[in-house]
Formats: C-alpha cells, sequence, structure tokens
C-alpha cells in the first residue's frame, strides 16, 4: 500500500528516480521544467529557491500528469521487491544528465540496470561516484581537447542512501 504524497513530493521523487532517463513519458514532462541545469533534481532545486510561484503554476498545471507517473512508477518500485542481485561496475552510463560514466563499460552497465528495471529483476547498481576525472572532449585544429568537469552528487540527482555495503573478496571485508 502506498503512502499518500503531496504532488510537490511526487514530483521531486520522479525526478530522483533514475527511471526517468529511460521512461519517455516522465522524461517529456521533466523536460519541460524550466532552467538549464542538466539533472530535473537541479533544475527543481533551483526553481524552488530561484522562484517557488513560478514552480508551484507549473506544478499546478501539471498534477494529474504527475499524479499518475507517480502512482506508475510507485506501482514498478513496489512491486520490484528488494534487491537480491549487486551489479559492482566503476561507472553506470544511464543517461548523459547523469555524468558517471566515460564510455563503453559505464554505457554498458547503465543498459544492463535499465534492462532490469523494465522486466522487473530485483537488481541493484553499486558503482563508484567520480568527483573529478572524467572530461568532456573536444577537437581544435585536429587536435584532442579535454574539459574536466567537478561532479557534485547533487547534480546528477544522487542521494547519500545511509545504506553500507560490505562485500567478502577472498574471505576479506
Amino acid at each position: 500500500m502506498t503512502t499518500p504524497v503531496s504532488i510537490d513530493e511526487a514530483l521531486a521523487e520522479l525526478a530522483a528516480n533514475l527511471r526517468w532517463t529511460w521512461h519517455r513519458p516522465t522524461r517529456d514532462l521533466l523536460s519541460e521544467l524550466p532552467g538549464d541545469a542538466p539533472h530535473p533534481s537541479a533544475k527543481l532545486e533551483a526553481l524552488a529557491a530561484a522562484d517557488p510561484q513560478g514552480l508551484a503554476d507549473w506544478t499546478t498545471t501539471r498534477t494529474d500528469r504527475i499524479g499518475a507517473l507517480h502512482d506508475e512508477m510507485t506501482l514498478v518500485t513496489e512491486t520490484a521487491g528488494i534487491p537480491e542481485i549487486a551489479y559492482f561496475s566503476p561507472e553506470f552510463g544511464v543517461a548523459a544528465e547523469v555524468a558517471q560514466y566515460s564510455g563503453g563499460l559505464g554505457i554498458l552497465a547503465g543498459d544492463h540496470l535499465k534492462s532490469a528495471s523494465d522486466l522487473q529483476i530485483p537488481l541493484i547498481g553499486i558503482g563508484l561516484l567520480y568527483r573529478e576525472g572524467f572530461f568532456r572532449q573536444g577537437i581544435e585544429d585536429h587536435s584532442q581537447t579535454e574539459q574536466y568537469e567537478t561532479i557534485t552528487p547533487d547534480e546528477i540527482g544522487a542521494i547519500d542512501t545511509g545504506v553500507v555495503v560490505t562485500v567478502a573478496v577472498s574471505g576479506r571485508d
């Protein structure tokens, strides 16, 4: 049984759950949020701080959509069960707005998470958060250029759950 949440909480939960990166109706809704932050959670936070009435107006005109999408997401997450499979990867390429990958391994790992979600397989991804080190590649005068970026958890929608995971490898934690 779901606990009723306010429409603002429902919107925040839709933005925080990475399902929006591959669920087109949720992505479409969140792409309508005003602002230029790459992640919807960051857009919500910035809009709430800069123009709370504008956010309230935006939300009011989309209450039914937000509610329906939240109900659908809640049904999926509640029926998925407790994750029984852990997928360890140093990076997960779920979406460009969640800059936590640099190449093929991350894209493959992200695709596994998306597929597991669609198939309702109780899987959890465990990776590393690189605050520095990834860069955006460019080409200038036939040479590669790099633009290094600092990643903060808030910018990519990362939330500290407080969960600590211990893994035994060769008899050691």
